[in-house]
Parts: C-alpha cells; sequence; structure tokens
C-alpha cells in the first residue's frame, strides 16, 4: 500500500513481532491500508480469492477481472490468495502478492473477504 519501501511497522508480518508471532485485529497496523480503505492487505492474513489459480493470472478484460461462471467449488483444483500475512517476510508483504492454494486446505494465514463490485461484473 504504500509503493516500493517496507518499514516492517507498518504492517503485521514477521519482522513487526516480538515473542510468539499471530494474526491481530486489522485495525492494529492503520499504516496498512490502502488508497481505496482496503485494511491489512501487506500483513496480517491472506485473502483467499473466487478464482482458479493459474500460472499467467487471472483473465482480464481492460483492467478489471473476468469472473469465471459459478461452479461446484469441488471442481477446483487450487485457488488464488494474495496479500501479505503475520507470517510473511518483507518480499511477501505487498497486496499484490499471489500464491497458490488447494480449496480444502485451511491455514491461520489464510482468511477472505465479504465484497462486491460498484458495477456488475464481466462474465465469461
Amino acid at each position: 500500500p504504500w509503493g516500493s519501501t517496507f518499514d516492517p511497522t507498518w504492517a503485521r508480518s514477521v519482522a513487526s513481532q516480538t515473542g510468539a508471532p499471530c494474526p491481530v485485529e486489522v485495525t492494529e497496523y492503520a499504516t496498512d491500508e490502502s488508497p481505496y480503505g482496503l485494511r491489512g492487505g501487506a500483513g496480517n492474513v491472506r485473502d483467499m480469492c473466487a478464482n482458479r489459480w493459474t500460472l499467467d493470472g487471472p483473465r482480464l478484460a481492460g483492467s478489471r477481472l473476468v469472473m469465471e461462471e459459478e461452479r461446484d467449488d469441488s471442481s477446483l483444483e487450487y485457488i488464488a490468495c494474495r496479500g501479505g500475512s503475520w507470517h510473511s517476510v518483507e518480499h511477501f508483504c505487498r497486496a499484490a502478492a499471489r500464491f497458490v492454494v488447494s480449496p480444502d486446505q485451511w491455514r491461520t494465514t489464510l482468511g477472505f473477504r465479504v465484497g462486491r463490485s460498484l458495477e456488475e461484473p464481466v462474465r465469461r
């Protein structure tokens, strides 16, 4: 959220903790906020995404994500997750950091956000 500079006191990461590492309330690191009001994107907990993970990244129409057709979640091999976590080193404390996870995995570094588009999403 701050550009190319990183300071461990700005987000919950492995470098910003003393004692046993753990997540915190999203309000604990007020500096970890994007210009759009997204809190905790660089640290604390990574976000599981609705799209399937591919090596090339998600499909876009212009700069907007093309939502995949709804399907049975059991058909997903891997899904994308984004952002840093309380267990991340500096290099991975970016809101745009992209990782892969199996949909049936559970980790203390993963969470999700409920959100909606202000415009109708593009469908395939």
